[in-house]
């Protein structure tokens, strides 16, 4: 008789070791093989050494000629496709981590190449995050976001009518409006996409009678399920690069706190359990490509947006899972003979858009701070430089900062946060 395996049958750890790299996928091993504790099912023990077998093969793999020449198949084959394809490199900041929910049996998942096992980020995120990117830029402006509250006069029809220009043109490059509002304990949180906006008009008297007749293109934009014009691939790694994997922890201090959803009160007498999870290590470069389909008008125009789209969402907003914690930041690569920011104004031209230093404070951690704070003061100038720098000395808590008062960087920023002008 016969029945399923149990863990007494599965090969251990040393004999998995055992099998050569070529002969065992770093995904297959990650996702389907598990490893225990006798009848210890948290895995305490056995989770890193398994953890640090994973990363090794995965990290033998992107170094060699063999992955240099998968890589040129990959993107030659993408070149063979209709439309114009470009292509942005990024290097992360601190850590990334894409797909920590995606092994719900280790409950740390991290996304790999399915065959390979190098890791990588999947066409689908990038798109959604590009999509977010897209969608809160078209809220940004002030009326728009007066909107939620208020409806709009009959006398702001050119204004509604220009709203739902660019919310099509949304809609025509990504095939739908599909962000939707973070709503925690019936409380919408954070920022309001154009969907909760267009929603609210489609109600009965959500418009004024006058613009009444605005109602079919809302409807039609809320609708909209189609095929848009942008294709995203999966971003990989650059060839010639090692060691992309290491094996992360978070170590919670209060378990009994956590386990009993706050009944139990933290304090200093429960143990830490530490975790370990797989994540890419700082400094890796990972090359994004996607194509905008040969029927697009203006193909150049696109490119230009969508590569702004893809810049600000890794710098700003962050890729993948544990974004307020520092990872998922990436700095986009210039391009050879191109500047990494785009050159100043010529005389006469309207000021730049501001630059939304709030939001870039989430990058600004422990980890990265002597790299990420003078890039963000550098962009920076009069009260907004100051009143950035009082918030970076916030978060990163003058203690920390004390410590490390002979570096130059620390010595900008206090400068910048007392106001000085040298600084």
């Amino acid at each position: 008789m016969t029945g399923w395996p149990t863990r007494s049958d599965r090969p251990s750890l040393a004999d998995l070791r055992r099998v050569p790299d070529e002969q065992l996928s770093p995904a297959l091993l990650f996702l389907k093989w598990h490893p225990y504790d006798g009848d210890d099912f948290t895995m305490t023990k056995s989770r890193t050494p398994f953890l640090d077998e994973v990363a090794r093969r995965a990290n033998a793999l992107t170094a060699g000629d063999g992955y240099r020449a998968w890589h040129e198949r990959y993107t030659g084959a993408l070149k063979g496709l209709a439309g114009h394809l470009t292509t942005t490199t990024a290097t992360t900041v601190w850590r990334l981590v894409v797909g920590l929910g995606s092994n719900p049996a280790f409950e740390a998942g991290l996304q790999l190449h399915p065959l390979l096992g190098f890791p990588c980020i999947p066409g689908s995120a990038v798109r959604g995050l590009v999509r977010h990117v897209a969608e809160h830029e078209l809220m940004e402006a002030p009326e728009r976001q007066g909107w939620l509250e208020q409806t709009p006069a009959p006398g702001e029809r050119e204004a509604v009518s220009a709203f739902l220009a660019e919310a099509t043109g949304l809609c025509t490059l990504f095939g739908s409006l599909a962000v939707r509002p973070l709503v925690i304990r019936e409380e919408t949180l954070g920022w309001h996409p154009p969907l909760r906006l267009l929603e609210g008009w489609n109600r009965k008297n959500g418009l004024p009678p006058e613009l009444d007749d605005l109602k079919p293109a809302i409807r039609g934009l809320l609708a909209a399920q189609t095929g848009g014009l942008l294709a995203f691939y999966d971003a990989v790694p650059a060839p010639g690069q090692e060691g992309l994997l290491q094996v992360d922890i978070v170590n919670p201090h209060y378990p009994a706190y956590y386990r009993s959803a706050g009944v139990h009160p933290p304090s200093d007498d429960q143990d830490p359990v530490p975790v370990t999870f797989l994540a890419v290590r700082p400094g890796a470069s990972f090359c994004f490509p996607f194509r905008v389909s040969p029927r697009a008008e203006a193909g150049n125009e696109i490119v230009a947006k969508v590569s702004r789209w893809l810049q600000e969402g890794l710098e700003t907003w962050g890729a993948g899972g544990k974004t307020a914690a520092g990872y998922g930041y990436m700095n986009v690569d210039a391009a050879p003979g191109e500047a990494a920011r785009p050159p100043a104004p010529p005389a006469g031209s309207p000021p730049p858009k501001p630059i939304d230093w709030k939001a870039r404070l989430r990058r600004v951690q422990h980890q990265n701070a002597d790299q990420e704070t003078p890039r963000l003061l550098a962009e920076l100038a009069g009260p907004d430089r100051q009143e950035a720098a009082r918030a970076i000395v916030q978060q990163l808590t003058r203690s920390w900062l004390r410590k490390r008062e002979d570096r130059p960087w620390v010595q900008e920023l206090l400068a910048a946060a007392a106001g000085s002008p040298e600084g």
